[in-house]
């Protein structure tokens, strides 16, 4: 009885953590090196936005598509779109424009070209316990860079995400060096897995 009530208590918190937080997967690149559009593609069955949207939702995430304006006859009208105010300058510019929206709640930034994810991973990342960090993702102890596929942003890391924008310093990798970063280890790192182009497919 007490291992049921406990498991209760873990599940709520955790549902908690999830309701406060929204996730935002990044469509808006050009693709140039696939040849055709990422979130497009037809890996698990049905295009990549739709596989991940799908994933988030089953957790009770609130799902947003960070997408180019040009890109919305693409996107059927019930998902939720945030367009890409910051033109050309790659994934920071779409987190930026979901933090232009709303600056109050955690933002679960995602590539959509990760084709191996899977619900598991995500929980490993979302359930960690963020205290005194500004973002968590995460890392392998045999590579010196972050990912950045795949980051949970906390509303302590805008003002640095804001403040990299107005200096040009666009890359990600640059930005996670200015915050405090918790960094996790993945049970499975090919479920991290990005594709780039027709080869790595």
């Amino acid at each position: 009885m007490a291992q049921s009530h406990a498991f209760f208590v873990y599940s709520k918190i955790i549902l908690k953590k999830m309701t406060e937080m929204n996730a935002l997967i990044l469509v808006g690149g050009k693709s140039s090196r696939m040849g055709e559009d990422k979130f497009l593609l037809d890996f698990n069955g049905q295009p990549q936005y739709e596989f991940l949207t799908e994933i988030l939702q089953g957790l009770a995430i609130k799902t947003y598509l960070s997408c180019a304006e040009d890109q919305r006859v693409l996107i059927p009208d019930h998902y939720n779109l945030i367009y890409d105010i910051h033109q050309n300058i790659g994934p920071i510019g779409g987190i930026a424009s979901a933090i232009d929206m709303d600056a109050h709640t955690d933002w679960l930034v995602i590539a959509c070209d990760l084709v191996n994810l899977d619900k598991k991973t995500i929980q490993e990342l979302i359930t960690q316990d963020a205290s005194g960090f500004d973002v968590i993702t995460f890392g392998l102890p045999e590579n010196q860079f972050l990912e950045t596929t795949i980051t949970l942003y906390k509303p302590s890391s805008f003002p640095t995400i804001r403040s990299m924008i107005e200096n040009q310093q666009y890359k990600l990798q640059k930005v996670l060096k200015e915050m405090a970063v918790k960094v996790v280890i993945p049970s499975d790192p090919t479920r991290l897995k990005n594709v780039n182009t027709p080869k790595d497919l």
